[in-house]
C-alpha cells in the first residue's frame, strides 16, 4: 500500500484531535513534576496515534462494508478503500498490525515499567527471554485477577 493511500485510509489530518489533548496533558505533568521520561513519552505517542489510526481505519472499513448507497454523494471519492479500490484484506491487516503495535508497547510498557515485577526473584535470575516472557504474561494475568478481585469484593460490601 503506498503510503498516500495509507494516510487517507487513517485520515491522518484528523489526528490533531488526539494530539493535541495529549500535548496538554504533557504539558500539565511538565508543569505539576517538572520533568518528562522521553521514553515513556515516545511509546505513549506511538501507541496512542496506533490506536487511533486502527480505529479510524475501521470505521472507513466498516463504511465500506455496509454502504447501501455506494453511488452518488461522492462516496467515491471520500472512502479511501472505495476510492482506491484497496484490497479488503490489506485493510484488514493493516488494522490488525496497528492495533498489534498498540497493544504490543501498551502491554510492555506497563511491564517494563512495575517495580514490583522488577524485584521479582525468578525475573532478575531468569537468563532466556522465554522466560520472561512468560513471567511478564503471568504477572499480568496476576495483575489482573487481583483487580477483578478488590473490584469484586468492593461491591459485594455494598
Amino acid at each position: 500500500m503506498k503510503a498516500n493511500r495509507f494516510f487517507e485510509l487513517v485520515e491522518l489530518p484528523t489526528k490533531v484531535a488526539s494530539v493535541f489533548p495529549f500535548m496538554v496533558g504533557t504539558l500539565y505533568a511538565l508543569y505539576r513534576y517538572g520533568r518528562i521520561d522521553g521514553i515513556n513519552l515516545l511509546v505513549m505517542v506511538i501507541a496512542m496515534l496506533s490506536l487511533d489510526m486502527a480505529a479510524t481505519a475501521l470505521d472507513n472499513y466498516m463504511d465500506y462494508k455496509r454502504a447501501i448507497k455506494t453511488h452518488g454523494f461522492n462516496y467515491e471519492q471520500q472512502n479511501a478503500i472505495a476510492k482506491y479500490k484497496l484490497k479488503e484484506n490489506t485493510v484488514r491487516w493493516v488494522i490488525g498490525g496497528m492495533v498489534s503495535i498498540a497493544m504490543i508497547l501498551g502491554v510492555s510498557f506497563f511491564l517494563l515499567r512495575n517495580e514490583s515485577f522488577h524485584n521479582n526473584a525468578f525475573f532478575q535470575i531468569s537468563q532466556s527471554w522465554s522466560e520472561k516472557f512468560i513471567l511478564m504474561i503471568s504477572h499480568l494475568k496476576i495483575s489482573l485477577d487481583y483487580n477483578v478481585l478488590n473490584e469484586k469484593l468492593r461491591y459485594s460490601s455494598l
